[in-house]
């Protein structure tokens, strides 16, 4: 199986949630109020604390069970939260001193849901840890030449840690020539040795590829966007080196590069419908792209999966709300915030390794068995 000043010691929390963010910001919220010791040995009930911080009681359980997965609480059927000593004996710390820098090629709000899960699950744990953590969006920053960009915003913003997400390759060229720490939240290209935090892209690749030979597809298509990134290069090499080595009669892989934008990947779509040979599963590399397609396709009177498969490499949250399902990997935001925390705080200058997480594999409902011949 294959497998994103608070409450002080006073008689009420004089801070509560915010909307945006709202169960990381009951996080910090709770772990606050334990660490500057208003509750001292046990939480109150559900009730209590919903109706004091104004926020549902869903809201409230999702962030006591990942305060309970990082250690800060032992919740038990029937009993109180309890309270535990990493909770209570942490230190109160003075204003942080230490600061990261997270570098975006666009705002939180223009990205993929999953980067903006990590994003808020990092902020949580770096701030129990008394680090700040700065977001800069720099689209200049992931251009062909971004070396004078990058200098300057370095130079005016001397941040103890960087973390490039999306990172391209002059990007992760010109860091490595730098003395300061970074750490690389995705792929990296190939000769670079910088620490990173990494989903197994190529495996995915891999997976996918045997995946869907397994089920008698010989015709295949992925779509790519204009500027891939290291992740994405992995993936299609995955692909294309396990249909290689797989040796089936006439299996082949077409990559069509198109931006996520709905004309675009609408002309993709039709560009290879109308090829003689057209392919009977469409692979996505960003899940925004597979959305698009899909309906598009039942625009056209195409059914999925019966006419024609999809897949998905990438996970957001909005493919489950597809019927049928669009098969998928999926990886916790969770896991992948605290896999980068934990590179940033055993940061060293000669720290140079990958930590890789392996995604689960959903199979969905839009793929379909097929009728193929064997191998040749």
């Amino acid at each position: 199986m294959w497998t994103g000043p608070v409450a002080g010691r006073t008689t009420q929390m004089h801070h509560t949630p915010q909307k945006i963010s709202l169960i990381a910001q009951t996080q910090a919220v709770l772990l606050e109020g334990m660490r500057q010791r208003r509750w001292q040995h046990e939480l109150p009930g559900e009730r209590v604390l919903s109706r004091e911080l104004r926020i549902s009681r869903w809201t409230l359980r999702a962030a006591l069970a990942e305060l309970s997965r990082n250690g800060y609480l032992r919740i038990s059927q029937g009993m109180p939260c309890a309270i535990t000593p990493r909770a209570v004996q942490s230190r109160q710390r003075a204003p942080a001193s230490r600061k990261v820098a997270l570098l975006l090629p666009a705002p939180l709000t223009k990205l993929r849901l999953f980067v903006s899960l990590w994003v808020d699950e990092l902020r949580i744990i770096l701030n129990g840890e008394g680090i700040q953590l700065s977001i800069h969006d720099l689209p200049k920053a992931y251009r062909a030449n971004p070396r004078h960009v990058l200098a300057s915003l370095v130079d005016k913003h001397p941040y103890n840690d960087w973390v490039p997400v999306l990172s391209t390759r002059p990007m992760q060229d010109w860091f490595q020539t730098r003395s300061e720490f970074v750490l690389i939240a995705g792929t990296r290209f190939e000769g670079i040795h910088l620490p990173a935090v990494d989903i197994t892209s190529h495996a995915a690749g891999v997976h996918a590829a045997h995946t869907l030979l397994g089920l008698g597809h010989r015709q295949l298509a992925l779509f790519t966007p204009r500027v891939g990134t290291a992740g994405v290069l992995a993936t299609e090499t995955g692909l294309r080196q396990a249909i290689g080595k797989a040796k089936y009669a006439a299996a082949n892989l077409t990559a069509v590069s198109c931006d996520e934008e709905t004309a675009d990947i609408c002309r993709a779509v039709d560009r290879l419908l109308a090829d003689p040979v057209r392919p009977t599963v469409l692979i996505g590399a960003r899940a925004a792209v597979m959305l698009t397609a899909f309906s598009h396709l039942m625009r056209l009177g195409l059914r999925v999966p019966q006419d024609i498969s999809l897949l998905s490499i990438e996970w957001e949250s909005f493919l489950d709300m597809v019927v049928p399902r669009i098969a998928h990997y999926e990886i916790s935001p969770a896991q992948f915030a605290r896999q980068i925390a934990r590179g940033l705080l055993r940061s060293s200058s000669g720290n140079t390794e990958a930590v890789y997480l392996t995604p689960q594999f959903i199979p969905g409902g839009s793929l379909r068995r097929l009728a193929a011949p064997g191998p040749a």
